[in-house]
């Protein structure tokens, strides 16, 4: 995984550029797409964990969230009306499939916009699997992401 320390000169070059591609993808995905993320820049790298849609009115109107905003709408709207409809009918399906092309969207267009830490951009998402080659741009995020992280086998197998 590409790892900088502060004092590289990396982050002389291209320290601005990350914390804005980060903004910008942050800013994308709660505006456009309802998707809450606590992402953040962690020793070079663009480290991210979204929250997607899970079907109900709480986590549209405040996507991210950790704690109950309105407990009526979450215990009561959601979880015995909403979140039971939209699962039945398809609609979640759907909604995930609208907020997974967003997540792609705003990676694809700051993987544009600075092409010198694209690495640094996917490598640690924790949706890499969701950047995809496509209309929006050519970055394959598990090509990747499988370019830094190893997986080790079991030697009792």
């Amino acid at each position: 995984m590409p790892s900088h320390d502060w004092d590289d000169e990396w982050f002389e070059k291209n320290g601005n550029s990350l914390y804005s591609a980060i903004s910008y993808c942050m800013n994308t995905w709660r505006t456009y797409g309802r998707i809450g993320s606590h992402g953040k820049e962690k020793y070079g790298t663009f480290r991210d964990h979204p929250y997607f849609w899970d079907g109900g009115l709480h986590s549209l109107i405040w996507p991210g969230y950790v704690y109950t905003q309105n407990r009526f709408i979450a215990y009561t709207l959601d979880w015995k009306i909403l979140k039971p409809i939209t699962k039945y009918t398809g609609l979640h399906r759907l909604g995930l499939w609208y907020q997974f092309q967003v997540y792609n969207y705003a990676i694809q267009k700051m993987c544009k916009k600075y092409p010198e830490i694209i690495d640094e951009l996917v490598s640690s998402l924790n949706g890499y699997e969701l950047v995809k080659p496509g209309i929006f741009g050519k970055v394959c995020g598990k090509t990747i992401h499988d370019k830094y992280w190893v997986t080790y086998k079991n030697e009792s197998e």
